[in-house]
């Protein structure tokens, strides 16, 4: 085995101790090891049980379906820094192009500082440079009210020590949102490629299985994740994390993944709302004697796109986003008074309100009320068409708007 292959393995091992991944094994498990790194930190933060849970332009990274809930163009950056001075940074782009279907670009960029390099006698012989670069593509469609499905591709170039290797792979996922998107299934098979070759070496591209479920209770107060994941030529991941949500502009993470060689890896998490359209966030991955990873992200908010109607149910009602919702509404009551409706609930001061309402079967919400109100209830003609309406609220804080209250049912006999 030549000197080149000697150092593409030690340098595979030591990516390997960086990021809490398994020994290394034959098929597929050194090759392209850049692929399989955490790069957000808002769900490093919860054990990357992200399955159920990504969504916004994150998704492109963890399961494309995910990208269907973006409710609003969004640019962000991320930076990760490990032992070593192994870095990634990333630069990630989301846009919606209809309440359904959205798309997503993003690239990594994995650097460490030279090593020097000696000769058999000691002398001074260079530097190696280890670097490697993806750009990823994606799309996320959303066939109906519950599920959603995606497709990410990746272009890649990787650089170890002067060995190098490109390719491509596709990931490919789906979610299943249950109980007024109280409940998420998620799955995604990632990495679906050709093998690629190191000079002599080839290798096949580390093919992941992750599948999960998230939950919420509490409304957006309590939010937690599961996962499984398994990459061809490693042991199973079993990952687990949940997220507080005291206030609109703070939210804790807590997270932990076991493996059978690695035993229990904890993580922590920090997201901050500096701004309306302004969003922080930090994760720590405690390494023992190798040192702590640290990740942290900023993410903007362009202004969400007008319209009239609005899908079910609304987008972002549960993810792993940054801090970016408001609770909504509470106590939604549809009164008749004198041939009128009232629909009225629970007034907080600072915030406005709009009315939504969908008749029976209706995939979409359409917003009546064709300016916020900073009232408790709006008045409406009785509607004379037989059926059934259902009525929600949300709310606004500057152009910030929480999910969709309860909805209330009102019926024309």
């Amino acid at each position: 085995m030549s000197k080149r292959i000697c150092i593409l393995l030690l340098l595979a091992g030591l990516f390997f101790s960086a990021f809490g991944q398994t020994q290394l094994t034959s098929d597929g498990a050194a090759g392209a090891l850049f692929l399989r790194s955490p790069l957000i930190a808002r769900i490093t933060a919860m054990g990357e049980a992200s399955s159920a849970l990504a969504a916004e332009s994150a998704a492109l990274y963890y399961n494309p379906a995910g990208l269907a809930d973006l409710p609003r163009t969004t640019i962000s950056l991320h930076h990760t820094e490990s032992f070593e001075d192994i870095n990634f940074d990333n630069i990630l782009f989301g846009f919606p192009l209809t309440s359904r279907l959205t798309v997503a670009a993003g690239i990594s960029h994995r650097w460490m500082p030279a090593i020097p390099a000696r000769g058999e006698l000691g002398e001074n012989i260079g530097a190696i440079d280890v670097a490697s670069s993806i750009i990823r593509t994606g799309i996320g469609f959303k066939l109906n009210s519950r599920l959603s499905l995606g497709v990410t591709g990746k272009f890649f170039r990787d650089d170890l020590a002067g060995l190098t290797a490109s390719g491509a792979a596709l990931d490919v996922g789906g979610q299943i949102q249950l109980f007024r998107n109280r409940l998420r299934l998620g799955a995604v098979l990632q990495n679906i490629g050709d093998a690629i070759r190191y000079e002599r070496l080839s290798t096949n591209l580390p093919r992941t299985f992750r599948a999960g479920i998230g939950f919420q209770i509490l409304g957006s107060f309590f939010t937690g994740a599961a996962d499984y994941t398994k990459t061809i030529g490693t042991a199973p991941i079993y990952s687990s994390g949940f997220m507080i949500l005291p206030a609109p502009y703070i939210s804790f993470r807590l997270g932990a993944q076991w493996q059978h060689e690695r035993g229990l890896i904890p993580s922590f998490g920090l997201d901050l709302r500096l701004q309306k359209k302004l969003f922080w966030e930090y994760a720590l991955i405690p390494n023992g004697e190798l040192g702590a990873i640290h990740q942290l992200g900023i993410t903007f908010h362009f202004a969400s796109r007008t319209s009239k109607k609005r899908r079910l149910p609304q987008r972002s009602d549960f993810s792993a986003s940054p801090v970016n919702r408001l609770t909504p509404p509470e106590n939604i009551k549809v009164t008749v008074t004198e041939g009128s409706l009232k629909i009225s609930w629970d007034y907080q001061p600072g915030f406005s309100y709009l009315v939504y309402a969908r008749f029976q079967d209706q995939t979409y919400r359409t917003c009546i009320t064709p300016h916020a109100t900073e009232q408790s209830f709006i008045m409406l003609k009785k509607p004379y068409r037989h059926g059934k309406f259902f009525f929600s609220v949300t709310k606004l804080d500057g152009e910030a708007e929480s999910t969709f209250s309860p909805e209330v049912l009102f019926e024309v006999q």
